[in-house]
């Protein structure tokens, strides 16, 4: 059966970007945990680096991933910026990764921005991008695709990220770009 991990990025003491409301590393455990209720209904099984509040080193997480024969770590994630008026999704993948790995990150990242598109969010792009955590799951074998769904530093975007309609929809539509790029079959 294939893997794939998700990994709530943050977590315990590490709260992620925070604002009025939110602090990032709940965000981030709720939608993890919604992708893979979503995955439940396919012939995957949905790893997770942590299912509670508790703080995790990159190398864990990577470790988990490999260690559980993961085929892809998704590092799901909000962002900030010193500018309130920067909004937009974005995805990363480290510059090292192979075309397999960029057919994830574009077909995931088609399917997200497809939702998010909607709410009047700028397409960031995908890109490569030199993170600890990515380089780490591309030396262990792993495709890692990082997640930028909002940037919750400004207003708008805030506000997105605590509509639970909107995290639920992120939710769906990640999970369903996994399964299109995975190929995977309902149970």
């Amino acid at each position: 059966m294939k893997v794939v991990c998700l990994n709530p990025s943050h977590g315990g003491s590490d709260t992620g970007v925070t604002c009025p409301g939110i602090e990032e590393k709940d965000i981030n455990l709720e939608v993890a945990l919604k992708v893979g209720a979503y995955l439940k209904n396919y012939k995957v099984h949905a790893l997770f680096t942590r299912e509670t509040d508790k703080s995790l080193t990159m190398e864990n997480r990577a470790k988990i991933a490999a260690e559980n024969k993961a085929e892809v770590l998704l590092d799901i994630h909000f962002n900030v910026y010193k500018e309130k008026d920067v909004n937009g999704f974005e995805t990363f993948i480290s510059p090292m990764e192979s075309a397999i790995a960029q057919k994830y990150q574009e077909i995931i990242h088609r399917w997200i921005y497809s939702y998010v598109g909607t709410l009047g969010i700028a397409d960031r792009g995908r890109k490569f991008g030199n993170y600890n955590l990515l380089n780490m799951c591309y030396s262990r074998n792993v495709v890692g695709i990082l997640l930028q769904y909002l940037y919750i530093s400004n207003p708008p975007g805030a506000k997105l990220a605590k509509d639970g309609e909107v995290l639920d929809k992120l939710s769906y539509y990640t999970a369903e770009g996994i399964v299109k790029a995975m190929n995977l079959h309902t149970s």
